[in-house]
């Protein structure tokens, strides 16, 4: 199998160089493996960077979305994804989307042409001609307490008030709430696999324990009622919540639970970023800042906070005869 350019680049010239065609067998003997649609040589290799990447322990959730982008530009663009070219790429990038999917766009498709580059399969990373997109700072946006309750109220089943009480007092993600299991409360302690197949043990509120004591102790608490022996889809923990902020006269989504839970923990820990950063399983505090939210109340009493030094009052005398002695 020969790769071929794009219909772009037949016309423009750019079409990059193709070093070694995919030559392997097709073998697809995993369900959840990524099914290619797209023309050329992008199935097969999509096949393999997926065997490459679990490889890595890279979790099913990051390959499925990678390979699926891969696949979606192919299509969109009438292009096997193996040979784009950078002005292929500069058109995909270029569609209207938000600031935060065109950034994971950019880094995923990124590490589509560097896989390919460090297999041999082409000598350029089309990427890397492309400028990054601008960092869009994220803002928090946690429900109110308020607002929480009356999601609270609205929950008239078990499992959905479960799925609130999750997300709103562990932090748990869509993904991490589907795949519940009884098993993962230990004693005092909560363990989750988070994004990148992270494992953690998080604190266990005790209002969580109280929910947990009409789940089962092992086995899921979401199983689903489709497919025995699985648990339900991410995309149906989203479509529950949702439909629940709607019942609730909420305008939110079930994300912002998480969003409320770094609030709150951030000001029961008196701001320290780091107790904030660590519950919410954070790799950078810039994450976390998008997470946590400061009212104007908290920013009020930190300017009252600072030393008056033109009309000190008690206070500030008592520091300054300190700083003095």
């Amino acid at each position: 199998m020969t790769a071929s350019p794009s219909r772009h680049d037949q016309v423009t010239g750019n079409a990059p160089t193709i070093l070694v065609p995919y030559t392997g067998s097709m073998i697809n003997d995993d369900p959840a493996q990524p099914a290619g649609d797209a023309a050329g040589m992008t199935p097969e290799l999509l096949q393999e960077w997926a065997l490459w990447m679990r490889s890595g322990g890279m979790s099913e959730r990051t390959i499925a979305s990678r390979c699926w982008l891969v696949s979606f530009m192919a299509r969109t663009l009438e292009v096997d994804a193996s040979c784009a070219g950078w002005r292929d790429v500069a058109a995909f990038m270029a569609r209207p989307t938000s600031p935060g999917t065109r950034s994971t766009y950019f880094a995923d498709l990124g590490a589509w042409f560097g896989w390919l580059r460090t297999m041999d399969y082409r000598t350029d990373n089309p990427i890397e001609r492309l400028p990054k997109p601008r960092a869009v700072k994220r803002q928090p946006r946690p429900i109110t307490t308020e607002q929480l309750l009356r999601v609270l109220a609205a929950a008239n089943r078990r499992r959905t008030k479960a799925m609130v009480m999750l997300g709103a007092y562990q932090g748990l993600r869509a993904h991490e709430i589907a795949k519940f299991r009884g098993e993962d409360i230990d004693g005092q302690w909560l363990h989750v696999v988070g994004k990148g197949a992270k494992e953690a043990w998080l604190p266990l509120h005790p209002d969580v324990a109280a929910v947990a004591v009409d789940f089962p102790r092992y086995d899921w608490w979401f199983p689903s009622y489709t497919l025995p022996g699985k648990p339900i889809t991410p995309k149906n923990v989203v479509r529950v919540l949702s439909e629940l902020m709607d019942r609730a006269q909420v305008n939110g989504v079930g994300h912002q639970l998480r969003h409320w839970y770094g609030t709150e923990v951030l000001r029961a820990a008196g701001g320290n970023t780091r107790v904030a950063q660590e519950l919410l399983r954070h790799e950078s505090l810039a994450t976390t800042a998008g997470y946590t939210q400061v009212d104007d109340s908290e920013r009020r009493a930190a300017i009252l906070g600072l030393p008056r030094l033109l009309n000190p009052g008690p206070a500030d005398v008592v520091r300054r005869l300190r700083v003095v002695a």
